[in-house]
């Protein structure tokens, strides 16, 4: 009879104790940069590193995937339209260092644009812009591109206005959208910071 009451006693207990949840290994775990925790540990997202996350990688690149053209100066300094036809025809360039005014990279010509206006390519492997220039100065200018029938006989393009900025400056949080102003332009670049 001791015997079945030390039996009972045991296997009231291992119920008891096979009911109780064992504890979450991720309950004083503390992910930071929109990490998460599994098992215990931070699993950090892209351009993070660090047992909570909180190291920011350097990028190696920033693929500029669409640009959101949002102002542009709508005459010419003149006060004449851009395009005798219709509306302005851009051309967006994308240069590198100190000469602002070079076509080195151009996102090819949009007819007849009113704002705001989208230029993107939507996949990774192939942006719109790949910047890898990460701590000089970078330009996107816009052009207003003739046509033969514009008013410049020779089918040149007038250069509109550009806007410098900095990649650099923006590695601290690697946003995916920045937006960049000036008393002329206003863009939205929505961008994918690479990391090796």
């Amino acid at each position: 009879m001791r015997n079945l009451i030390l039996f009972a006693i045991l296997a009231l207990g291992l119920a008891f104790s096979s009911c109780q949840k064992p504890p979450d290994p991720c309950d004083n775990v503390i992910c930071l940069n929109n990490g998460t925790c599994i098992n215990g540990t931070c699993d950090c997202p892209i351009g993070y590193t660090g047992s909570d996350c909180s190291v920011i990688l350097t990028p190696d690149s920033m693929h500029i995937d669409t640009v959101l053209l949002r102002k542009f100066p709508t005459t010419r300094p003149d006060g004449t339209n851009w395009d005798d036809t219709s509306l302005p025809d851009i051309l967006l360039t994308f240069r590198t260092g100190l000469v602002r005014l070079s076509n080195t990279n151009t996102s090819g010509t949009y007819r007849d644009i009113v704002t705001p206006f989208r230029i993107h390519f939507n996949t990774t492997l192939h942006p719109l812009h790949i910047v890898d220039s990460l701590y000089i100065d970078n330009w996107i200018g816009l052009w207003e591109q003739n046509s033969g029938f514009d008013s410049d006989p020779r089918g040149l393009p007038d250069f509109m206005g550009d806007i410098k900025y900095n990649p650099s400056q923006y590695m601290g949080t690697l946003p995916r959208t920045i937006i960049l102003s000036n008393a002329d332009i206003e863009v939205t670049l929505y961008v994918t910071w690479c990391f090796l």
